[in-house]
């Protein structure tokens, strides 16, 4: 599930903690006091060809990234392998710390993405 609102992460303890456990992951955009944003291309941003919301559009962008090039499927398909883990938990999860490192309001401490599911630290 993912969430491209303002004050999204209010959803993470009523979601996640609070027994959706049918869930692979639960990404928003923001946590429960900042707002989220469209496309800024500001002067921190290094994904400045991106368009949509801030944080999404890095999240949709890794996700055609890995499911287009066969490498890397494989590496996801490998980690899933010795993680014992669905190739979507991993493959959500690559996605989502991508486009937190690729967030320009979130590098400027404006926005701050909240993610609940799996991790390798997990197990």
């Amino acid at each position: 599930m993912i969430i491209d609102a303002c004050h999204s992460g209010s959803f993470i303890d009523d979601l996640c903690y609070d027994g959706l456990n049918n869930l692979l992951a639960i990404m928003t955009a923001t946590d429960e006091i900042h707002l989220s944003y469209g496309d800024c291309d500001g002067k921190n941003d290094p994904n400045r060809s991106d368009t949509g919301g801030e944080w999404t559009s890095g999240f949709y962008e890794t996700l055609v990234a890995c499911t287009s090039f066969r490498i890397f499927w494989d590496l996801i398909e490998y980690i899933a392998s010795i993680h014992h883990v669905q190739v979507e938990q991993v493959l959500y999860k690559m996605a989502y710390e991508e486009a937190y490192r690729l967030d320009c309001t979130r590098i400027s401490e404006l926005s701050f993405p909240q993610y609940c599911g799996w991790s390798p630290n997990s197990r």
